[in-house]
């Protein structure tokens, strides 16, 4: 891989021999920015529609992707949307702030659409870099993004990784709109120094409170110094991180919006053993499962146990998937987009599946392992009641995690992100409760793989255990021993 200094130096003296280049894009975007001054229709004071009336036709954009919008049933913004596209049309830095499930995505994919199309130059090439922290989301974002394209010329790819170097290297070298992991992007950047960025218009910086959580600090720092200054746009769940916001992308007189109105969410919680969480989990996926439409997220906090209990459940239940990280990029791929498409179905997943990405018609969220923080609990169940729906959410408590209920209900996280949730006890015992224990000694004999997946997920599960026993004083011995003893499992 060739030194990274000499890489930035190349791309600096690129930078300056196409002075005439970046100058003829500020002019076009002077004139984009003149044309969207007012990014929402002109209306007489007493022509004013209700803000709650406002449509995606009442925004300054362009025809086709107006068409588009429609044929998606895009028809009326959400209020994250309504306060960032015309912003971002605008030209400012945004910092755009909103609970799972707002709709941040449509925020900065609209804009950048109609400005490609109001002065669309096929030879352009890229205008648009939109950074994801995660593959599932990349993929969710271009998507879209094609979807709202359909009938123009505007190329877009994702940079993700799965293909070969050589031949993602054509794609990114043609395409208008990148959109894109970090490390995959900073691989392209340092093996073609003679990338082209000189006419980028837009970088977005999709859930940067998550990537900067799993540790792409330094590489969205290196990431800049390949770009030139450009319009800069940050999308997050919480106020979380947003500090190193101007320490890293370096953003100018940003404007910052947020709305953290309420889900339209039942919480209901159930205090008890690691012994009794499968029975529970059965008993409620059997109720649940009864009604034609159910679509539901379960959520675990390591790999070993979602897969665990995703062999087993699978036994039982039909259309069941799993997600997290330690499932191969094709398979992952290929289990979001079909869990996606379903009307029913069971996802079991880690918290890969938290954020970003949208699951349309979500009924239920539960958590069969305890959150390692508020914020954690707000975005699992964000996978509910997405813009405007209703949904319910479980959560299985050991007796000692039960504190967790304090923080939830006489704290907010800063901004409101929390408002004084209230979370009722779940009688689970109504439905009937189904014992699975009692068949998995039958089913270990005749599944070597979910017998060697149970005694991995007590291995994991007592870690998490440990790592959150300063704050619930769990007795971890004594809860491993008996989870040993119930799934059969030793050392």
């Amino acid at each position: 891989m060739k030194d990274k200094e000499n890489i930035k130096r190349n791309k600096k003296q690129d930078n300056l021999q196409d002075t005439s280049d970046t100058e003829k894009q500020n002019k076009k975007n002077k004139n984009i920015y003149k044309k969207n001054s007012n990014s929402i229709k002109d209306q007489k004071s007493d022509d004013l529609k209700n803000e709650n009336e406002i449509t995606f036709d009442d925004f300054i954009i362009h025809k086709t992707l107006k068409e588009n919008l429609k044929k998606n049933n895009f028809e009326n913004p959400t209020e994250i949307q309504k306060k960032t596209i015309p912003a971002i049309l605008e030209s400012h830095d945004v910092i755009s702030i909103a609970k799972t499930g707002s709709g941040k995505t449509i925020c900065f994919v609209v804009p950048i659409i109609s400005r490609i199309l109001e002065n669309f130059n096929e030879d352009d090439k890229l205008s648009a870099l939109i950074i994801t922290p995660t593959r599932e989301l990349a993929v969710q974002t271009y998507e879209l993004i094609k979807k709202l394209t359909v009938n123009t010329k505007i190329k877009s790819f994702n940079v993700i990784g799965g293909i070969k170097f050589k031949k993602e290297t054509y794609h990114v070298e043609a395409a208008h709109i990148l959109i894109c992991t970090p490390g995959r992007l900073l691989q392209h950047f340092s093996e073609l120094p003679n990338l082209r960025t000189e006419l980028l218009d837009v970088l977005v910086l999709d859930e940067f409170d998550k990537m900067i959580e799993l540790g792409f600090k330094e590489a969205i720092k290196d990431i800049i110094e390949y770009l030139p200054d450009t319009q800069r746009v940050l999308l997050s769940a919480t106020f979380k991180h947003c500090n190193f916001s101007q320490e890293i992308v370096k953003l100018t007189d940003p404007k910052i919006f947020s709305d953290f109105s309420k889900n339209d969410v039942t919480n209901f919680y159930k205090i008890l053993k690691s012994t009794e969480k499968i029975n529970y989990l059965y008993s409620l996926l059997s109720h649940i499962s009864k009604s034609d439409n159910r679509k539901v997220i379960v959520f675990f906090s390591t790999c070993k146990g979602a897969k665990f209990h995703y062999l087993l459940f699978s036994k039982f239940f039909k259309d069941t998937f799993m997600l997290s990280s330690s499932v191969k990029q094709q398979s992952r791929l290929k289990n979001y987009s079909q869990f996606r498409d379903m009307m029913s179905g069971i996802l079991f997943c880690t918290d890969l599946a938290a954020r970003g990405l949208d699951f349309p018609n979500v009924s239920t969220v539960i958590q069969f392992d305890c959150p390692d923080t508020p914020e954690t609990y707000i975005h699992r169940i964000g996978r509910t009641a997405r813009i405007g729906k209703s949904g319910s959410s479980f959560i299985f408590l050991l007796e000692k995690e039960e504190r967790l209920l304090n923080f939830l209900e006489n704290i907010n996280l800063e901004k409101s992100e929390i408002q004084q949730t209230k979370i009722e006890l779940a009688e689970i015992e109504k439905f009937g409760i189904r014992r699975l224990d009692t068949k998995l000694n039958g089913i270990f004999r005749n599944d070597r793989e979910l017998k060697l997946f149970a005694s991995k997920y007590r291995v994991t599960y007592k870690k998490v255990l440990m790592l959150n026993n300063k704050k619930f004083k769990v007795d971890v011995e004594e809860e491993i021993s008996q989870l040993r003893k119930y799934l059969g499992v030793y050392d």
